[in-house]
């Protein structure tokens, strides 16, 4: 009798969830098939599909030595030439997941200019998908959560991405998958939630590498009492399945390199351009110490020496003119991540604004549709400060400013903002009076 009476009363709640999953699916799978088309449209309408390789018939502005780059390491995939440059020697200078995950779609189709479009297109579909779920669990509001999905779909900047054979639509993807999964396990106690979180964290942080802050902040959150966290052993889950994630290519750069390499070697790299560069309307361009610096790199590649031999001699750029390198460019970088990611992608497109109104309609743009949303981040500091934002807000905001720290402290352009963009979304202080799934907002939403 006991047993029939729980059976009674858990198939209504059942059945609840199975039609809410089956409305959230219907929803997802639109969302993807919509956006997808919505690319599409967008390449029609392009001279080019992809700025690779210096095709001629490209725009001279699109044209990136880092898609080269990552173009040629998908082809060599697809071929089955391992992750290399030259098909031969195996590489370690780009993080690998993009270029992996581009060279399977080569493999299952044809390595071609426009079949990277249509990757990039499908897992940007993707992106907007998970994106609407995203939004689901955080504001619970139908009407609302489509609106930002659909501005997320239609956004001129991040639509140019695809455009290039660059590995941004990816970090997106799970970037917004890896936030998915983690607001999901601080709202539960499932292990496989976390886990899956985990995986989904590795996977981004191999796309790159600043992105391994995150898992580290939901696990050591688990320590701070007084706040909604995970458990100690959903946080246990999370790490081992991040680590378990990155092991694979740590042991294969080990196997080739004999040292430890979790992610990529491009430290070097990034030195050079940090000592050799400025940023754009920067006082310094001028300045002898770049074109030094700048020499001093030709000479060194020219002469092939290891990493550690660079960072002996570009470190001594630094240390001359601390002031500048550690403090006024950091500034300048925090700064300059907050502007659209514009130029050399949206303006490389004849849907783009003519030449003479490119920077009126970047500022405007700035002005009006980006700054507002970084007010709203600072809103939010205020409130985590003031411990008023409600979970899982605070850890979103934690790892948005790291990750800006992290970019602004070591190389900065628009163009990695844009993974995390959606984060900025999911900040908006609105509780709208909108029609829902019959629940309430947010936590009555259950993916799982």
């Amino acid at each position: 009798m006991a047993m029939g009476w729980l059976l009674r009363h858990r198939q209504p709640k059942r059945t609840e969830t199975e039609r809410v999953m089956r409305k959230l699916t219907k929803y997802f799978t639109a969302i993807a098939v919509y956006t997808f088309a919505v690319c599409i449209l967008y390449q029609r309408f392009l001279p080019h599909t992809l700025s690779v390789n210096g095709k001629a018939e490209y725009s001279d502005s699109a044209n990136n030595p880092d898609s080269d780059d990552y173009y040629t390491l998908a082809a060599n995939v697809a071929a089955g030439n391992g992750f290399s440059a030259d098909g031969k020697t195996p590489s370690v200078l780009r993080p690998p997941m993009f270029p992996l995950m581009l060279g399977v779609w080569f493999k299952l189709s044809e390595t071609s200019y426009d079949s990277a479009y249509y990757y990039q297109a499908f897992v940007y579909s993707l992106t907007c998908a998970a994106a609407f779920l995203l939004f689901m669990e955080i504001f619970g509001a139908l009407r609302f959560s489509l609106l930002l999905t659909a501005w997320l779909a239609i956004l001129p900047p991040h639509l140019a991405r695809i455009t290039h054979s660059l590995l941004e639509p990816t970090m997106a993807l799970f970037t917004t998958l890896s936030i998915l999964l983690s607001v999901r396990a601080l709202r539960s106690n499932k292990l496989a939630t976390a886990a899956l979180a985990g995986a989904s964290w590795g996977v981004l942080t191999l796309s790159k590498f600043p992105s391994w802050i995150g898992p580290v902040l939901l696990a050591a959150g688990s320590f701070i009492p007084g706040t909604v966290r995970l458990s100690r052993k959903q946080a246990g889950a999370l790490m081992l399945m991040f680590a378990v994630t990155l092991t694979p290519w740590a042991i294969r750069n080990y196997r080739h390199f004999h040292k430890l390499i979790l992610v990529n070697a491009q430290g070097a790299c990034m030195l050079e351009l940090f000592t050799a560069n400025t940023y754009k309307l920067s006082p310094h361009s001028e300045d002898p110490k770049f074109g030094e610096a700048r020499t001093l790199i030709k000479e060194m590649n020219a002469q092939g020496l290891s990493d550690s031999q660079k960072f002996d001699k570009l470190l001594p750029f630094v240390w001359k003119d601390v002031p500048y390198f550690l403090f006024e460019r950091p500034l300048v970088a925090t700064l300059y991540f907050t502007f659209p990611d514009f130029y050399g992608n949206w303006y490389t497109s004849p849907l783009s604004p003519s030449q003479r109104y490119w920077k009126s309609v970047a500022y405007a743009w700035w002005l009006a549709l980006v700054l507002p949303l970084y007010l709203v981040l600072f809103y939010r500091c205020f409130q985590l400060v003031r411990g008023k934002l409600r979970a899982p807000l605070g850890f979103l905001v934690v790892f948005y400013l790291v990750y800006w720290a992290q970019y602004a402290m070591i190389w900065c352009d628009p163009r990695y903002s844009v993974p995390v963009y959606v984060i900025l979304l999911c900040l908006l202080p609105l509780n709208l009076n909108v029609k829902k799934f019959d629940m309430e907002p947010a936590t009555a939403v259950n993916i799982r």
